[in-house]
């Protein structure tokens, strides 16, 4: 898979459909389509004006964590950074007919033939090196398949990975603990307080966090190894491709600064709270 560019090119409109799987919680999420193309639809989110402008970091590190997720083969659905009706916002391509982890028990044979099972260890140790306080089971899609079926006739599932603004260093204070912290701290090790460490794989469902669990010895090392294949160059262009609107260039390079690190002590991450 390759990273599509910054920007989607499309002008967008609301779509009167709507989507039920859709819910606002601290951001405004839009289902939208193109005013062209009636079947290009994607989720559009921004932050709540009362979370302005703090949390606009949150809606970068969505596109930070696409295109991170994609450079490891990961199923995360297309992202784009656009000015939507005048405002910097996340653009996520729609997975049509999807159904989240809980929905997906009223379908049987989605539920128990998820074509892509087998990354479910590599997509855990995604979001542990993303720090990813928010791997929910809402923040899961299973896509009917065949394609463009629905969920009650169809035959399996495909799953993808959204939501991704709580990476990074984004709650506020998640790497010293204190949510009244600055965003950016006064040092950065990549290791997180056993709280905030403990948060990210209590969050998960189980089968998701024991896919990761269970990776031991040679299992684990190869994963430890795919995340270190991502090189700080490759860190840095996901991170600085992020402009001003979303992410201040001292924001950027904390960022980057945590990634990095932590990438480099992911084991010892492992080892304590794995």
């Amino acid at each position: 898979m390759s990273v599509v560019p910054l920007n989607s090119g499309v002008q967008w409109e609301e779509d009167p459909r709507g989507n039920g799987n859709s819910h606002d919680g601290r951001t405004i999420r839009r289902h939208m389509r193109s005013e062209t193309d009636p079947n290009v639809m994607a989720i559009v989110k921004r932050p709540k004006p009362e979370y302005m402008p703090a949390e606009m970091y949150s809606i970068g590190m969505e596109r930070v964590g696409y295109h991170l997720g994609t450079l490891l083969d990961l199923p995360v659905p297309k992202t784009w950074l656009d000015t939507v009706d005048g405002h910097p916002s996340s653009v996520h391509d729609f997975v049509p007919n999807a159904r989240s982890w809980i929905q997906i028990g009223g379908a049987p044979l989605m539920r128990d033939n998820v074509t892509n099972q087998d990354t479910y260890a590599m997509a855990a140790m995604f979001d542990v090196w993303l720090a990813n306080m928010d791997r929910r089971v809402v923040n899961f899609l299973f896509e009917p398949l065949p394609e463009g079926t629905r969920p009650g006739i169809a035959k399996g599932s495909r799953l993808w990975l959204i939501d991704h603004g709580y990476c990074g260093l984004w709650p506020a204070g998640k790497t010293v603990g204190d949510p009244a912290a600055p965003l950016i701290p006064t040092t950065l090790t990549g290791v997180l307080p056993d709280p905030q460490e403990n948060t990210i794989a209590a969050l998960m469902p189980a089968e998701y966090r024991m896919a990761l669990k269970n990776s031991q010895g040679p299992d684990r090392a190869l994963l430890l190894d795919r995340i270190r294949s991502v090189g700080d160059d490759a860190v840095d262009a996901a991170i600085n491709e992020v402009p001003d609107d979303y992410m201040t260039p001292a924001e950027r390079e904390a960022t980057a600064v945590f990634l990095k690190s932590r990438r480099d002590t992911l084991d010892t991450v492992l080892i304590s709270n794995w």
